[in-house]
């Protein structure tokens, strides 16, 4: 993960959607681990996340979920989050962060299970791959 953060630091990322990353986002520590981790990258960040129902069991508690969804948000860009939604239906489908700019106006920037193309692959392939 550190790699993917200094290259993201490199890209001057204001927004990251990470797809699928498989993290139970149920177990506030993964919470607090992530957003430390971006933390390095950014003074400010704010996390929108979402997983399914079952990561709330105690069996499934410390255990990585597949898939959910994840958007993150730093510096100037998190401070001009609107609004955060999640998906009701306990699926961990979806999240949804509203950013408010000039004039009050409004913009959404939602994530769900997609299936992402060669191209996007590669783009998170080249974020996470680290030249030691």
């Amino acid at each position: 993960m550190e790699c993917m953060i200094n290259n993201l630091k490199n890209l001057d990322v204001g927004m990251f959607v990470p797809i699928s990353p498989n993290i139970n986002w149920h177990n506030k520590m993964n919470h607090v681990h992530a957003r430390n981790k971006f933390k390095k990258l950014s003074k400010h960040v704010h996390l929108s996340a979402v997983s399914s129902d079952i990561g709330l069991e105690p069996n499934y508690l410390n255990t990585p979920l597949v898939g959910h969804a994840a958007i993150i948000t730093l510096d100037l860009w998190s401070s001009k989050v609107y609004t955060s939604q999640h998906n009701t239906t306990g699926m961990g489908t979806f999240t949804i962060t509203t950013l408010a700019g000039k004039g009050n106006k409004k913009k959404k920037h939602s994530l769900g299970h997609t299936y992402p193309s060669k191209r996007d692959l590669m783009w998170v392939w080249n974020l996470s791959t680290c030249n030691n």
